[in-house]
């Protein structure tokens, strides 16, 4: 089978120490019925069997380009590099440890051209336990259905009061679409920051429940502390106090004064945000502490970090191709 040069959807696959999933990914992506694609590997510095995984696969299909950083540069940083290096008008994260059903492309590609003017298209989610079982049924949140309203006012409100999104986040972009709003910032709820962005630059549609398979387990970043999160996003462990929380809101209101709607959708959308940061979840989190304190507050850990003498070094933040290793098996 011959490939066009630039295919029509690039797949950037972020990874890091994923042996346990990594080729169950892959032959997920590789076995679309839609096969104008390709999938980019960025491995950041795996210890483990992941790149004996990869290079493997990417020598038994040409579809697949593995990349591996020099240096476990950060999460939200590999996340940046997978989208980069790609060169397709139509792009997908996808997740080391998620799945897709065959047709899944294939729907989505349909979606776009049966409306072209959105810009993402995405299934809801499927959830699986550590071993492919079935946790739960895909489920639409009230307000995921309202993304696609030509109501861009409509679109902010439901982007920043969903819950369960990540079917979104792990749809298919158009790739100029998405450029408009990238690095992937590295800090959390990046990822809300970004379907947010998404609503102020048009409508995302939903093709069939179930195409997109997101695994859970104990290794999730969901199960994760602040802290723990920080060091997983950035590359380095957090000193002090973080904060997530006010970085974001800073992104946002910078989000709603740059965008070209109306200063009646700008402030609505400044007072959803406000709506979302009274919530009791919200309000726990950023006064008490433990282990989702929002500044990564936890007892007697801020005083026991601030003694210590081992300072990590900092990765250097050079270009992609500076520092990384690009593998090309044909």
């Amino acid at each position: 089978m011959v490939y066009s040069s630039v295919p029509t959807v690039a797949i950037g696959l972020p990874v890091y120490n994923g042996e346990a999933y990594i080729e169950q990914a892959l032959r997920s992506l590789l076995a679309q019925t839609y096969k104008d694609f390709e999938v980019i590997v960025c491995d950041n510095a795996s210890t483990d069997r992941t790149a004996e995984i990869c290079r493997a696969i990417a020598e038994q299909d040409p579809r697949v380009r593995y990349i591996r950083n020099r240096e476990n540069v950060g999460l939200a940083a590999n996340w940046n590099k997978a989208f980069e290096f790609s060169r397709s008008p139509f792009f997908k994260w996808h997740a080391y440890d998620d799945l897709c059903a065959p047709t899944f492309l294939e729907e989505c590609m349909d979606q776009f051209r049966r409306d072209p003017g959105i810009s993402c298209a995405y299934s809801l989610a499927i959830m699986t336990d550590h071993g492919g079982l079935l946790a739960r049924e895909p489920f639409e949140p009230s307000l995921m259905k309202h993304l696609a309203s030509p109501n861009p006012r409509i679109r902010l409100r439901a982007a920043i009061l969903l819950h369960g999104w990540s079917g979104v986040v792990h749809g298919v972009f158009r790739r100029e679409v998405l450029a408009d709003f990238m690095p992937y910032k590295d800090y959390f709820g990046a990822d809300r920051l970004l379907l947010t962005q998404l609503a102020t630059s048009g409508r995302s549609a939903a093709v069939k429940p179930g195409l997109f398979i997101q695994r859970y387990h104990t290794n999730n970043t969901s199960t994760r502390s602040t802290r723990e999160l920080a060091e997983l996003l950035t590359g380095r462990k957090p000193r002090g106090l973080i904060f997530p929380a006010g970085r974001a809101i800073i992104d946002y209101l910078r989000l709603f004064k740059a965008s070209h709607h109306s200063p009646i959708t700008k402030l609505a959308a400044t007072w959803y945000l406000f709506r979302h940061g009274l919530r009791t979840t919200v309000l726990k989190n950023l006064l008490l502490p433990g282990k989702h304190n929002y500044f990564g507050l936890e007892l007697g850990l801020i005083r026991s970090e601030s003694r210590s003498k081992n300072r990590p070094a900092v990765p250097e933040k050079s270009g992609v191709e500076k520092d990384s290793e690009v593998v090309t098996v044909s």
